[in-house]
Order: structure tokens, then sequence, then C-alpha cells
């Protein structure tokens, strides 16, 4: 993959991208004539006063105009369609989560002035977020186990997903199930819960699985 990326946050040669974001999601308001460009003068912005964050846009060849999220931070994981679901080091992202600056005061009220399509941040401490990029997505994750077919027979109270490429065709290791969490299609971002009392309902959920774990899937639907 190239080293360079585009004013999207992602890597030229990306294909279909699930992906975990640890930072802020930023909310605008609906309008068709606020433009891709917006947002990165948005993002420039923001790092005047956060440095060293990146932006990402969901969703980026569904809605070419009228963009409305906006996350800006960090990736710390992220899945392939083409290429199948990607465990997730859940540890690693919390650390991640935590190391994350708090914003400057004010920050918020400056960017609303400065931006008149600038809602408001979903929450202005840093979260964990679920997003997808690209056409036709689909992102979820998942606790669970993960194979290249469903087990039979199929334990009961327990979600699926299939991770499938362009042709709608199951990749290698590609089903994965277990406690389905959070899912998110085309421009959609989820909040992901890291509290201890979340993880250890995923837990609970999982149970009757042999050593599950966390799992980030992405597939054209």
């Amino acid at each position: 993959m190239s080293d360079e990326y585009d004013e999207y946050g992602f890597d030229e040669d990306d294909s279909l991208t699930a992906s975990l974001v640890v930072g802020w999601h930023a909310i605008f308001k609906w309008d068709d004539k606020k433009s891709a460009g917006e947002l990165e003068a948005f993002a420039q912005a923001f790092g005047e006063h956060v440095p060293e964050m990146r932006s990402f846009v969901p969703g980026r060849s569904v809605h070419m105009d009228g963009y409305f999220n906006l996350l800006l931070g960090s990736c710390e994981e992220s899945a392939y369609a083409d290429e199948g679901p990607e465990r997730v080091n859940i540890g690693a992202v919390k650390l991640a989560l935590d190391a994350m600056p708090a914003l400057p005061e004010h920050l918020e009220a400056t960017l609303k002035e400065a931006f008149p399509h600038f809602e408001k941040f979903e929450s202005t401490s840093p979260q964990a977020y679920l997003m997808v990029d690209g056409p036709l997505s689909y992102g979820a994750l998942v606790y669970g186990q993960a194979g290249d077919e469903f087990p039979t027979p199929f334990p009961q109270n327990t979600a699926k997903v299939m991770c499938q490429d362009m042709r709608q065709m199951a990749v290698p290791n590609g089903a994965v199930w277990g406690v389905k969490f959070r899912e998110v299609e085309y421009d959609e971002v989820q909040r992901v819960d890291l509290s201890e009392e979340a993880l250890a309902a995923h837990r609970e959920g999982a149970k009757g699985l042999e050593d599950p774990a966390y799992w980030l899937c992405a597939r054209y639907d």
C-alpha cells in the first residue's frame, strides 16, 4: 500500500475498510453545498489546537457532497473487505484512548464560530469509534470466533457476519460469529463502549464459545 494519505485520511490504495478510530466525532449540519474541502479546513483548524491528529471521512464514496461526519484522532485498527476480518487488541485500543489529550477549553465554541456548518462534538472527551469507508460499505465489531465457515449446529443466541469481497464472495476466514455489539453502514459512525462493564457483558454473551476474541469486519454489502 502507498505511504501517502489522500484528503480523506486514507491510503490512496485502500479498498473497502472498517476502522476503529480513537479521538473525536465532529458532527456537521446536512447541506449538499458543503464539500469535503470544508472538512479538510476544519481538520486543519482543529490540528492547530490538537496537533498530530489525522482526519477521517466515513462513507467518502457514497455522498460526494453534504458530508456531515468527521473523525479526528488516530486509527488504531483497520480491516479490509478483500482480506478478511482483523483480530483487535482491545487492550491496546484502550491504552491509545487513555493517551489522548484533553480538548482545550472553549475549542468547540471557537470552531463553531469559524465553521457555521459545525454543530458539535459527539463527546468533548475522546472516545473509540467504528466507521467504514468505501462503496456499498458495512462494518461490524464482534466478540467471538472466526473461521472459513459457520459451525453446524450454529450456537443459539449468537450473531454472525460473513466478510465478502466486491463480487459478494466470502473471503478466507471470513465467517465471524459471537456478540455483534457495533455495526455501521456507509457514512454512519458508532461509539464503541470500552468500559469494564461493557467488556464484561461481551464475555458473558460469548461464554459458550471457545477462546473468543474481538474481530473487526468489513464487507461489500
